[in-house]
């Protein structure tokens, strides 16, 4: 893009000079998305200083947050054992992870949160560290060795993964499952129909309004969002996990573009 900047030689006269500015320049301007958070066009990050308000903002972000955790829960309790290994992939400030520690500290080996990014890590481990049961590793889910295990919690992460990473995500968590073992997958869902799409799209912006997003920081985060979250429709996740090798796999939860599926090898 080139845009015009105008200067004066020492006659005075008005140049026209031809100034180029690139596109990464447009795109690493931050815009506001809510209070200490932003992020320029198509760069939204977890790292810097995310984790500082991680949570409230996830919470405000997306519906039933704290609900879903107790869903996951009391869906973790027909599925660890005695002894059981338990992942939690895409912990962020670890929140989820520690619930389930909690919950199952007489039954449980260990609880690993997994997380790429190094600040959100930290800031788990100076929350929970003191936890015997519970680990939390910096490391990149795509490459990860997971070890034999009998719960999987992967919440609102593989969206962030690119769309043909996620099926090789799926298939070495049922990999490593024993049998009978379960991986509880929450996404952000696309529609298939574009009427269907538009009417969940529009709602969706609504329960942001009314959570006291500004128009312009809902713009913004949609703006950040592109190329970086390219969500999958609810048959796509379903066959996907299908195709991974799991036999049983149901939907447990839905609010508006929001899902949430249980899968058991």
């Amino acid at each position: 893009m080139t845009i015009a900047k105008v200067s004066k030689d020492n006659t005075g006269n008005g140049l026209e000079e031809d100034q180029e500015k690139s596109s990464d320049e447009i795109g690493s301007n931050p815009e506001g998305i809510d209070g200490n958070i932003s992020a320029g066009l198509a760069e939204w990050t977890f790292g810097g200083t995310v984790f500082r308000s991680f949570d409230e903002h996830v919470m405000r972000s997306v519906p039933m947050y704290s609900e879903c955790h107790e869903l996951i829960l009391s869906l973790s309790d027909f599925f660890v054992r005695k002894d059981s290994l338990v992942y939690d992939i895409g912990s962020s400030t670890g929140a989820l992870t520690e619930q389930i520690a909690r919950r199952h500290a007489n039954k449980i080996r260990r609880i690993i949160g997994i997380e790429v990014e190094q600040a959100m890590v930290a800031e788990a481990e100076q929350r929970y560290g003191e936890l015997s049961l519970v680990q939390f590793v910096e490391a990149d889910v795509r490459s990860y060795k997971f070890e034999p295990c009998d719960f999987v919690v992967s919440y609102y992460m593989l969206q962030f993964l690119h769309p043909a990473e996620r099926l090789h995500v799926i298939r070495a968590v049922f990999d490593k499952m024993l049998r009978g073992g379960a991986f509880v997958l929450f996404e952000k869902v696309r529609e298939s129909n574009v009427t269907l799409q538009d009417v969940m799209g529009q709602l969706y912006q609504d329960y942001k309004l009314a959570n006291g997003f500004k128009p312009s920081e809902i713009l913004a985060k949609s703006r950040s969002l592109r190329s970086v979250l390219e969500p999958s429709t609810s048959t796509e996740n379903l066959s996907a996990l299908r195709e991974a090798g799991f036999s049983m796999v149901s939907l447990v939860h839905k609010n508006l573009c929001f899902e949430g599926y249980l899968a058991i090898k």
